[in-house]
């Protein structure tokens, strides 16, 4: 249990940065676009002050599932997503199809999630113990405070204006 544990955070955060651009694949399906997600895993990283070796390790298990079952995961759920909104605005579309359509993205999520579990234990592996308690401590803190988040498109939006 402590073991699973110790891989919570790097998993939370893995599953944070996939989840985002199948999120914005709804818009626009298609496979996501993984300097994206990268960017949010690196960000992060950036605070735990890797080593070169470190840096170079990570990229390449992220590019590596990217590549492989992990992108070809978050594809079938951007294109679940999308075949579920398509759905809702179809006037033809019954409460069975909406159903179906449902769990059809339950199951990509499911599966995207045991990838990006796998992931994350190799991503953890590469880490000292002070690294993990330090990705702890930043995953605590509230996503704005990461200074990646926007609306989840990534966009950041100025407050109105009051006139």
């Amino acid at each position: 249990m402590k073991g699973i544990q110790r891989f919570l955070p790097i998993l939370s955060l893995v599953l944070f940065a996939a989840i985002l651009p199948a999120m914005a694949q709804s818009a626009n399906p298609g496979p996501p676009p993984p300097p994206m997600g990268m960017g949010n895993i690196m960000h992060i990283m950036h605070g735990l002050d890797l080593t070169e070796a470190q840096r170079t390790s990570i990229h390449s298990v992220f590019h590596k599932y990217m590549d492989g079952d992990l992108g070809k995961a978050m594809q079938a759920m951007g294109d679940a997503h999308h075949q579920l909104e398509k759905l809702v605005w179809d006037p033809a579309a019954t409460a069975q199809d909406l159903t179906k359509a449902t769990q059809a993205i339950s199951t990509a999520v499911g599966q995207t999630v045991q990838i990006q579990h796998q992931m994350a234990l190799e991503i953890g592996n590469l880490l000292t113990d002070d690294q993990r308690q330090k990705l702890q401590t930043l995953l605590s803190q509230p996503a704005k405070d990461h200074g990646h988040m926007g609306d989840m498109h990534g966009e950041h939006h100025p407050p109105a204006q009051e006139q």
